[in-house]
């Protein structure tokens, strides 16, 4: 090992202690190893690998993921470089599904193995990526901690080392459809920063995913699809606009998994957080950069007329919403400073929806543009209607896509002034409520489906007398099945679902690569069938969604103990009791 270790590393070498931090540098491997012993703090070392060795990071518990999902992230890259022939070390790296690959990778290989390697931390749901710098713990070094981390196999010999060169490695070409993390710094802004600033500005005005992309325009993201906005655009854009919302860490992180797993998965938090979190902390701190996205900000919004005048537009809203703060303020004072926060949020959303959609807001878009919980708005509402803040103009008329229509009540119209006024200063920030925006997009989206879903059906079915829960359109058949396993899940505790979710990681990584590929090549036909029913319950679906809905397979309703996804579907049932899986990329 100590001539592998000479073959494979070069200065600078060193000299940590159990917190990871640095003690002293050698020049050489003899140096850094008398360091070791004449420091009392010293206790491994790191060597920086050689131009031309590629060092690989799987790490299973930076995800949550179980173990063995790392175990065999590392198995398939291994099973990588077997087939083109590279020589390469794997080695625990001392934590719980941690692995280290070690491996000469020429540089026409570089970004096939770069890309492989993302791919495998998709699939597996773990963190791995190459280290740039090449720095790891030598082979013969102990672990910080005293983990055992020994190698586990290899064909690397001191012969297939590189021998030592001037020349700098080359490092792996990040991902083609990268965003820009923030304004740029030229004059002449890109395409793709030009849309990111649109998705940011977008979010902050509490659209949701499929509303941003509908008003995207052309860059080599969009381009390219919905999945990979998701990942490369809107994911780090959620995480910036939680910067600028001080939310902390842990909030931040939420947020960002539920706006792209996948991409989540593929980094992990630590890369998150050094890539997009800090970054966008320093952005939000920043005020001339806040400036900076404000002005370029230019979302479209459909909803107003193209002859309004953004600035008339935002003094209405103030003048609007100043009128209702005024006429409310003995309301706002009889409540807990929590309840005043979350009445100020929902008065200013309203305010918004009173000038730009002529009152017509329904309560969940306004629960989520306040950040306000769907329970705690209906009261608010409430309130404001009962003390002639607001009024109901046109009251819900049934279907889909009604909803009820406000307008000033009777204080709040006496508040406001006859006389408009330009204003040559920035209005108040709006207020904000606590609640996760993301989470509560998630679930409304849910309930609005299972409504549009039954509304189509009762007007399609109002001359048979069926029911949605009865009837036999394919829709309601395959809807009906998933919200069936949603209620099942969504009824167990959260710890119950953690545990489920830790045992089928186990289960799949113990499965053949080829069994989990056909898996997942599985759910991605579930979610065309799902795509489907979605086009089935607006009235927009084509012979061929009918034929799709109609012959999907019994795994819809029975998941992964129905075999047609592995066996054909000659298999039989057999297999144990399903654990619910969703879609990977939502």
């Amino acid at each position: 090992m100590q001539a592998l270790d000479q073959a494979i590393f070069d200065a600078p070498y060193i000299v940590i202690d159990r917190d990871n931090n640095k003690v002293v540098t050698a020049t050489t491997a003899d140096a850094a190893r008398v360091a070791l012993h004449q420091h009392a703090a010293a206790v491994s070392i790191v060597g920086t690998a050689r131009a031309g060795i590629e060092v690989v990071d799987v790490d299973a518990a930076d995800t949550g993921a179980p173990a063995e999902a790392g175990t065999a992230a590392s198995e398939d890259l291994r099973d990588w470089l077997t087939g083109y022939g590279l020589p390469y070390l794997r080695r625990a790296s001392g934590r719980p599904g941690g692995h280290h690959l070690i491996a000469r990778v020429p540089a026409e290989l570089l970004d096939a193995f770069a890309a492989y390697v993302a791919d495998v931390a998709v699939h597996h749901g773990v963190a791995a990526t190459l280290r740039v710098p090449r720095t790891l713990r030598l082979l013969t070094a102990e672990h910080r901690h005293g983990n055992p981390a020994p190698v586990l196999d290899g064909t690397m010999t001191p012969a297939d080392a590189p021998a030592a060169s001037t020349s700098p490695a080359r490092a792996p070409k990040r991902p083609a459809c990268r965003p820009a993390p923030g304004p740029s710094g030229t004059g002449q802004q890109t395409a793709s920063e030009r849309e990111y600033g649109r998705t940011c500005a977008a979010i902050r005005r509490g659209l949701n995913f499929t509303q941003t992309w509908a008003i995207l325009g052309d860059c080599q993201v969009v381009e390219r699809g919905q999945a990979d906005f998701r990942k490369y655009m809107w994911f780090p854009a959620v995480t910036e606009i939680a910067a600028e919302r001080g939310l902390d860490e842990d909030a931040a992180w939420d947020l960002a998994r539920e706006a792209s797993a996948a991409r989540a998965r593929a980094l992990g938090r630590r890369a998150w957080r050094d890539r997009y979190w800090l970054p966008a902390v320093e952005r939000a701190a920043d005020p001339a950069q806040r400036r900076v996205r404000r002005l370029t900000d230019r979302p479209d919004e459909p909803t107003q007329p193209d002859t309004v005048d953004p600035a008339q537009r935002a003094a209405a809203i103030e003048r609007t919403r100043t009128a209702m703060h005024d006429a409310a303020a003995d309301l706002i004072a009889s409540f807990r400073p929590q309840r005043q926060k979350s009445i100020r949020a929902v008065i200013d959303a309203l305010a918004v929806a009173l000038v730009s959609r002529d009152g017509s807001i329904d309560v969940r878009t306004l629960a989520e543009q306040a950040c306000v919980s769907k329970g705690v708005t209906v009261q608010v509402k409430a309130d404001l209607t009962e003390h002639g803040i607001i009024a109901v103009a046109e009251k819900y008329g049934g279907g889909a896509d009604d909803c009820h229509r406000y307008v000033l009540g009777p204080r709040a119209d006496q508040a406001l002034p006859q006389n408009e006024t330009t204003r040559w200063y920035t209005p108040t920030p709006r207020t904000y409520g606590h609640a996760n925006p993301e989470r509560m997009r998630l679930h409304h989206v849910r309930e609005r489906t299972r409504w549009k879903l039954r509304c189509t059906l009762e007007e399609a079915t109002r001359q048979t007398g069926e029911r949605w829960s009865t009837s036999q359109h394919p829709a309601a058949k395959t809807a009906r099945s998933l919200w069936a396993q949603r209620a099942r899940w969504d009824a167990l505790p959260d710890d119950v679902q953690e545990q489920k979710r830790k045992q089928r990681r186990a289960f799949l990584g113990k499965l053949d690569p080829g069994e989990r590929s056909r898996w997942f090549d599985w759910l991605n036909k579930r979610d065309s069938i799902a795509q489907a029913a979605a086009r089935a319950r607006t009235g927009q679906d084509h012979p061929a969604d009918v034929a799709l809905l109609t012959s999907a397979p019994m795994t819809v309703h029975l998941g992964m103990r129905e075999r047609t996804w592995l066996d054909g579907p000659t298999a039989g049932r057999a297999g144990p009791s399903q654990l619910l899986l969703f879609n990977r990329a939502a």
